[in-house]
């Protein structure tokens, strides 16, 4: 007699079930980008919940998952700390630390869905799409009142995928975690009935097909455009800030710009932080203003200011050399920008950053205007927070730039992790973006989500095109429709179980 699929299970430990979760899911995350893993990644983590005799049990696979993946993910923090000046020992404390911290939404998901195994199948799998989801939900909605590291998403995992990718457009990003976690608790539920099992894989691998191959009607084009040309010109993560190299980094700024120029763009973007000191600075000013007016284009530059405090911005500057507009950062890096927690913290931790600690901008900034092109602009982190983006669309954005360093971040996965945040925020509101990156990856991506043009990682180079403005980018479809779909679940099942 052949063996089921449950005793061939059942002989792998429960944890070692958790960690190959864990590894499958990072193997689905840009880097290695294994998209398919993230389809099935979560049945292990589950089907070891779901064979559980303790709630304390179920938390602890919650938290190794959690700790786990989170390790594998942000590996990047610990050659980007020692970048920083930062010791290998702290570096890895600082690493298991924050693992440790973001696991906390794994272990919330793991205990409540030990109270509801028992209800069978459909709400075991809905319990644990629901908390999943709204967890995604409040872990950035929390960042308004204070300090969280939102970095992971489902969505992050179909970011290669803009067959699967452009559904955020219509759906919201949190279907990706309400729909590919409740079809994998689902099936890992049934496992032990091979029937069962077999039923629902193929409806879960229906629903895949049917995604996948649906005819969604392209965003539409207006056939205005603008040309716009992203630097990317690599300098040295504390090259920019030492005197000594002032006049390479000015050279090096000053080719691709001129380089470029001869392409005739309507805007030229700089990564974050492009000038080798702050744009106050009369001299620096006087240096950039007189480049500017050479290409006979309108820039936007990023640069760090003190106008009226320390802020991380980027300025629109006039092919006449006039400043125009200015953003300043909103959500600004923890321990790399500032110092969550000053008063306290602040007597042992500095800031990262070679510039010591920022202050953040005002909640309501203006939107940028080149020819007729309302501009969203946005720094960095910021590329994770979606309601920064939704705010932009809802002013009139026609299209996103976002401008980065990445040069904290080495030859890691971190700068490929941080262009699918970017790719994200095109894909859900339908329009294009701009993306420079001073080490990064520089790119322009379509409203689909889908890349039209990249740079190469460490690449010394510009990269130019045309983009044309949508016509219409509004869904009909609630983009938070399954976070009240989660709420209202977690709510009534709650409910019932309180009063059961």
């Amino acid at each position: 007699m052949r063996p089921t699929s449950a005793s061939f299970l059942e002989k792998i430990s429960p944890p070692l079930l958790v960690l190959i979760s864990s590894f499958l899911l990072f193997l689905s995350t840009p880097g290695f980008s294994l998209w398919p893993m993230a389809f099935i990644a979560l049945i292990p983590l589950f089907l070891a919940i779901k064979n559980t005799k303790k709630a304390k049990t179920a938390s602890f696979y919650g938290f190794l998952f959690g700790f786990s993946f989170y390790c594998q993910l942000l590996y990047w923090l610990i050659p980007t700390m020692k970048a920083g000046g930062v010791g290998l020992p702290i570096a890895l404390f600082s690493l298991s630390a924050l693992s440790t911290l973001l696991s906390i939404e794994f272990i919330i998901t793991a205990w409540l869905s030990f109270y509801f195994k028992k209800f069978g199948s459909l709400p075991w799998a809905l319990m644990i799409a629901s908390t999943w989801t709204m967890l995604d939900f409040i872990k950035l909605q929390i960042n308004k009142i204070a300090v969280w590291f939102p970095w992971f998403s489902m969505a992050m995992t179909q970011t290669p995928k803009e067959e699967f990718l452009r559904w955020a457009f219509y759906a919201g990003i949190y279907s990706f975690s309400f729909l590919m976690v409740f079809f994998q608790a689902l099936i890992a539920h049934s496992i032990g009935n091979l029937r069962s099992t077999i039923i629902k894989s193929l409806v879960y691998l229906a629903s895949l097909i049917f995604l996948f191959f649906f005819p969604i009607e392209n965003h539409t084009g207006s056939g205005e455009k603008i040309r716009i040309a992203l630097l990317q010109p690599s300098i040295e993560l504390y090259k920019k800030w030492d005197i000594a190299y002032q006049e390479e980094v000015k050279n090096k700024l000053e080719t691709l710009a001129l380089s470029v120029s001869k392409e005739k763009p309507d805007l030229i973007v700089w990564p974050e932080n492009a000038l080798p000191g702050w744009i106050d600075d009369k001299e620096i000013f006087s240096w950039l203003v007189s480049l500017i007016k050479k290409t006979e284009a309108f820039h936007m530059v990023g640069s760090v200011s003190r106008i009226d405090a320390r802020h991380v911005s980027v300025f629109l500057i006039s092919p006449q050399g006039e400043v125009e507009a200015e953003y300043d950062k909103r959500e600004l890096v923890p321990f790399g920008e500032y110092v969550p927690m000053r008063n306290f913290l602040g007597k042992y931790i500095k800031a990262l950053g070679a510039m010591g600690e920022f202050e953040e901008g005002v909640s309501k900034q203006p939107l940028m205007r080149v020819k007729d092109f309302s501009i969203g602009p946005s720094i960095c982190y910021e590329s994770v927070f979606d309601y920064l983006f939704d705010e932009q669309a809802k002013q009139g954005a026609d299209i996103f730039v976002n401008i980065t360093n990445d040069g904290w971040y080495l030859d890691t996965f971190m700068p490929e992790q941080h262009l699918a945040e970017a790719k994200i925020r095109s894909a859900e509101n339908g329009l294009p973006l701009a993306r420079a990156a001073n080490n990064g990856i520089s790119a322009f991506i379509g409203p689909n989500g889908k890349t039209i043009k990249s740079t190469k990682l460490n690449e010394t180079t510009f990269i130019i095109t045309d983009i044309e403005k949508i016509n219409s980018n509004k869904s009909t479809f609630p983009k938070l429709f399954f976070v009240y779909i989660s709420s209202i679940t977690l709510i009534s099942f709650l409910t019932a179980k309180i009063f059961m």
